[in-house]
């Protein structure tokens, strides 16, 4: 490990913090006397170096104001050591605690949308979105940083099927295929958004395993609900950018940055210019997703920008017509309240005057009538109907018009009701019980290397896989292959440990896609 008192040519002041990959130290550089954060590598192999290195690559050829920037990558006794630019204020996560204007919070989310679009034209993943990893200056401006998991489209240091990030932020298909893109990237982004406007990440439970299931089957409050003030294209397009699906998600990141920076610009014109920055920013090769047809009240949209712009239209003509139709009811001529009519029964010739005939003629029995629920008025017909001259014909005292009395048509009777069976009961299946692990061996394994255990399980079945927990958190850097179940109930598994995984203590559980896990093993990580 480097000498504290200094790194290289940097004199250290202090300790800004620590991890398990290393600790980043207050630096100055003597020769022009500007404060520097110093990032350390502690311990690892040449796999980790070599990934301490693409880190360097990486934001060394960053230049971007919402990105932290790197200023020398080098070497002391022979240890790497990063020197990046110091950045004041506070992370994120520490930043959101104080209540904050809207304003304020539109500037951190567009700078971040910019920063990490900036990333993905130069065809770098960032693959650890989280409040942690974003630093926020006094004067309001957001930096993205920790570029450590970061992988590019040259390197691909990261085997295949290996689960890295942060479990409440990371996208669906990445935790069921272990596959990240840049829609990945925008999910993260978008659990970042919400947590800033809601007050909480939606997914985080008490447990890794309900956590897993909230980010693969749960999904969340409407944004527009608990952010009223928020303008209503952001809402929607978090919304949208937080699909299950990467389909159904805004096409880039740079779309999102575009919604955000008009409701910067102009928060009550955002959902109308959303519309033409959503097509500007929709990559060449990639089309916006199909019209969909208007969506329920509370519905998330999948091109929501689109809604606003399509129903503009038709709503100020909506809103012409209403006022018309209230000027015409204001100037319409008196009218004589209307009569309520009197239901007739089948059979009963309807009279043209409700008042015409002082004393009601006696409607005939209709035989059956009682069986029926509900009686429904049978069509008039036309030698029943009234001429219309006849009706139009005012007279200051209407005589009544006897007319024959319709002989009574048989009505057949109302068939007889038949109780349904009661429905069979099906007795509810309980839900099969977590397993229960009782050893598991060998219970160590070195770190870069892979290594075939057997554990001792009671009750396994396939639905159960098994993860590698750090604390509450899925392992970074450790992943667990295999399955197959051997005679006197072991399941045989393969551990394999990257080379930059940290030392300690970890956990070995079965879980499944319902939130139920077993107990827990415990497993080391060793030198």
């Amino acid at each position: 490990m480097a000498s504290r008192d200094r790194v290289g040519k940097y004199v250290v002041r202090g300790v800004l913090g620590r991890g398990a990959m290393g600790e980043v130290l207050l630096g100055e550089d003597p020769l022009v006397g500007r404060e520097v954060a110093l990032k350390l590598m502690q311990g690892g192999d040449a796999e980790a170096a070599e990934r301490f290195l693409q880190e360097a690559r990486v934001i060394g050829s960053f230049l971007h104001p919402n990105i932290v920037m790197l200023y020398e990558f080098g070497f002391d006794g022979g240890e790497p050591f990063l020197a990046m630019e110091r950045v004041e204020g506070e992370d994120l996560e520490r930043w959101l605690r104080q209540p904050r204007a809207l304003d304020a919070q539109l500037v951190v989310a567009e700078g971040l949308a910019a920063a990490l679009a900036y990333a993905h034209a130069r065809g770098v993943l960032h693959r650890d979105i989280k409040p942690s990893n974003v630093h926020v200056t006094p004067q309001g401006q957001a930096k993205l940083m920790d570029f450590g998991i970061a992988r590019t489209e040259a390197a691909k240091l990261t085997a295949t099927g290996t689960v890295l990030g942060t479990p409440m932020y990371m996208a669906p298909e990445t935790l069921e295929t272990a596959e990240y893109s840049e829609r990945s990237d925008l999910y993260s982004l978008a659990v970042l958004l919400y947590e800033m406007w809601a007050g909480a990440n939606p997914f985080v439970a008490p447990s890794i395993a309900t956590t897993l299931r909230n980010v693969l089957t749960q999904a969340p409050a409407d944004l527009a609900g608990l952010r009223p003030d928020l303008p209503p294209a952001v809402s929607r397009a978090v919304m949208a950018c937080l699909s299950k699906s990467p389909a159904g998600r805004l096409p880039s990141v740079e779309a999102l940055r575009a919604v955000l920076a008009a409701a910067r610009v102009a928060p009550a014109a955002a959902s109308e210019t959303t519309a033409l920055d959503l097509e500007r920013a929709a990559p060449p090769t990639m089309a916006l997703p199909a019209e969909q047809p208007p969506a329920p009240p509370g519905a998330a949209s999948a091109s929501p920008a689109l809604d606003a712009a399509r129903w503009r239209g038709p709503t100020l003509a909506a809103g012409a017509l209403v006022v018309t139709a209230a000027a015409l009811w204001l100037l319409r001529p008196p009218t004589p309240a209307p009569v309520a009519p009197t239901p007739t029964t089948q059979g009963q010739r309807p009279s043209p005057e409700p008042t015409a005939s002082p004393t009601p003629l006696p409607s005939p029995e209709v035989p059956g009538a009682a069986a029926r629920p509900t009686a429904r008025p049978a069509p008039a017909t036309p030698a029943a109907t009234p001429p219309p001259a006849a009706a139009a014909t005012p007279s200051p005292t209407p005589l009544p018009t006897p007319s024959p009395s319709p002989e009574p048509r048989p009505t057949p009777s109302a068939p007889p009701v038949s109780t349904p069976a009661a429905p069979l009961v099906t007795p509810a299946v309980p839900a099969p019980q977590p397993p229960q692990l009782n050893s598991i061996a060998p219970a160590a394994a070195r770190r870069g290397a892979s290594v075939r255990v057997e554990v001792a399980v009671e009750g396994w079945s396939e639905a159960f896989r098994p993860v590698v927990l750090h604390g509450r958190r899925l392992a970074v850097g450790i992943t667990v292959s295999g399955g197959r179940q051997l005679e006197g109930g072991k399941l045989r598994l393969t551990v394999s440990v990257d080379g930059d995984a940290a030392l300690g203590s970890y956990t070995l559980v079965l879980t499944d896609g319902q939130g139920r896990a077993s107990n827990g093993l415990a497993f080391e990580v060793t030198l």
